[in-house]
Formats: C-alpha cells, structure tokens, sequence
C-alpha cells in the first residue's frame, strides 16, 4: 500500500508483519509488480518511479526515475515485464524499459491531464483516460494514437474554474473484450463531496459504449 505519508508499506500475509519503504517525496499515487512478484513498482507525486526488489527481508530501490514534470498520476507494467508505462501532470504518457530505466516512448495528445493508464492485454498498446473523460488508444510500436473513446459523463466543469472528477481508473476484462472506466459525475458541489460513482464499459472491438 501507498499513502499521503511519503512511503509504500509492506504485509506479509501470514504473519502481519509490516515492513516501510521509504524514498518517495510526496504522496505515492500507484504500485505494480513484475509478473513474477519480484519487484514492485510505485509512482508518486515527487514525478518519480522507483523499482524495489520486494522480496529481500529489507526491500532496496534498484532504480529511481525522474519521470515526470510534476505529479506522476498513473503506472501500469506490461505482460511481460519489459515496460513500465506513466502518465502525470505534465499530460505526457511515457513508456520505460523496465531493465534500465531508459525512456522508449513518449506521447502527448490529452487535451488535459491523464489520471490513469493501462496495457491492452498481451500486448505494448495503451490505454490512458483523462480528467475530461477522454480514453486515447496508443500504438505500442511507435506510440501513434490509434482511437478515442469518449467519456464525457465522467467529468463536470466547476463553472469557469476547473474540471473536476476525471477517468481515475480502467480495467479490461479477464477476456479482453471490455474495457471498463470509472471516475465521479453529476458534482453538484466539488468541495462538499456531493458527487456521484459511475463506470463506463466499452466493447473492446467496435468501441460501442455499452
């Protein structure tokens, strides 16, 4: 688990025994691991992603990566393990290789800040959603932006001032064939919390809003 007190904090399932991890700046936003459980990897607001080995009695970062301008908002590992996928503030999706920390790709595009990404199953293809219910499809290969899928219903304007609510998460299906978006919709009052949960899911193949 990460929090607002700067670290990532480790259970052992059986025993409770908690360990910290501490090398974050600011509030850790998003976790994943390898496919093989050994490293984790976790995204904060400091703009960094840092790489622990997870399974050692004291978890070490093997690598910290200055990522983004700002707060680094979402992380996703692929498949296989190869890449650590970004988005953040700066309303950059990046793609890392997860052995050197290298930048592979980079895409821009977001009309504003993407909160959340994923890979399509088995594949290097993305997915990112915005604060303004925008759901870009990139290309793995080269980063080209292949479709957008629009929703709008997760999103409210507060007036003149900002958006507010935005995709915060995406899921696919164990199948692949649906890909579901959830965020918060009809705000009447933002700083209240008078807002509502909703979920989108979109067939995989033809981008039907079902």
């Amino acid at each position: 688990a990460g929090a607002i007190d700067y670290t990532v904090q480790r259970w052992e399932i059986a025993t409770g025994k908690k360990t910290s991890l501490a090398g974050h700046d600011n509030w850790v936003r998003a976790l994943g691991f390898s496919p093989d459980g050994g490293t984790l990897y976790s995204g904060a607001y400091d703009g960094r992603w840092i790489a622990w080995d997870i399974t050692s009695e004291t978890p070490t970062a093997i690598r910290v990566v200055q990522a983004h301008s700002g707060w680094l908002r979402g992380l996703a590992v692929s498949h296989d393990g190869q890449q650590i996928a970004t988005c953040g503030n700066d309303k950059r999706v990046k793609v890392w290789s997860a052995n050197d920390g290298q930048l592979l790709r980079e895409m821009g595009g977001h009309p504003n800040i993407p909160y959340c990404l994923q890979f399509v199953p088995n594949t290097y293809d993305l997915v990112s959603g915005d604060i303004v219910g925008n759901i870009h499809q990139w290309r793995g290969d080269d980063g080209t932006l292949v479709r957008n899928l629009t929703a709008t219903e997760i999103f409210h304007h507060i007036g003149d001032i900002a958006p507010f609510g935005g995709i915060i998460h995406l899921s696919f299906s164990p199948d692949g064939r649906k890909l579901t978006a959830c965020g918060l919709h009809k705000c009447s009052n933002a700083p209240a919390g008078n807002r509502r949960a909703v979920a989108l899911s979109f067939d995989w193949n033809t981008g039907e809003k079902r």
